[in-house]
């Protein structure tokens, strides 16, 4: 390669890269029903997102979800998040070192299928749920072959359930998640019930108690061909697979 030629091709690139940058959706606030696009992917995260009770976001097939401040993705309202197998939908770390996590609450149903969550922390005081977190009765949520890995909470690293809430999830996994307490997957707590089906649970770890899968407090869970293996737990008697 010349030296014309080199610098053409790094002229190029410095273009395509401040085109894309200039592309990209700076998001925060409250966020009323409307659908990000894969368009204007990626859509980054500068202060904590709220979809209030009554609204829905629609996220397309492709888009990214790069969060460049350590804030929560807030749900009270529904997401609907459903990209394809040739196309997932991503929720991971931007410039900021992590996140707060997806949280889901307020009564209402969301979906999230073809999609990877990864990089959440809920570390401040006795957080739950480090990827994600589906909380309340009548809140209802669903996944289907989503990735769920690298987060990490007090309880729950990947996916908390609790009080009262309902999730289903089919073909979807959980791996390498840490509870610096308990629950390095899936805590499932306070009444809450899940229904998995053909999901791995594999080397996530709770300090304490179920590194794995975790079950408290009158919880209920309905496993059907999974697999649960390489979990640990550090110091408890429940390993949890």
């Amino acid at each position: 390669m010349t030296t014309m030629t080199r610098k053409v091709a790094l002229l190029a690139l410095a273009l395509f890269s401040a085109a894309s940058i200039a592309a990209a959706a700076e998001v925060s606030g409250t966020i009323t029903t409307t659908t990000w696009t894969k368009t204007n992917s990626p859509y980054r995260v500068t202060g904590t997102v709220t979809v209030p009770p009554g609204n829905t976001l629609t996220i397309e097939p492709g888009v990214d979800v790069l969060f460049d401040a350590d804030v929560q993705f807030i749900v009270q309202g529904s997401l609907h998040a459903v990209g394809t197998q040739t196309d997932s939908i991503r929720f991971l770390k931007g410039t900021a070192s992590e996140w707060g996590g997806i949280r889901i609450s307020g009564g209402d149903s969301s979906t999230i299928a073809y999609a990877r969550i990864s990089d959440g922390a809920a570390t401040g005081g006795y957080e739950a749920g480090g990827g994600i977190q589906v909380v309340g009765n009548g809140t209802r949520a669903g996944f289907s072959n989503c990735v769920i890995s690298g987060n990490r909470a007090y309880w729950a690293g990947g996916i908390d359930v609790s009080s009262g809430a309902r999730a289903s999830m089919h073909r979807c996994r959980i791996e390498d998640n840490y509870g610096s307490d308990s629950g390095g997957g899936l805590f499932v707590r306070t009444g809450a019930q899940v229904g998995a089906s053909e999901w791995d649970f594999a080397r996530n770890t709770g300090y304490k108690d179920g590194g794995g899968i975790y079950l408290w407090n009158n919880a209920e869970a309905w496993l059907v061909n999974c697999r649960v293996f390489d979990n640990r737990a550090l110091v408890g008697d429940e390993a949890g697979g």
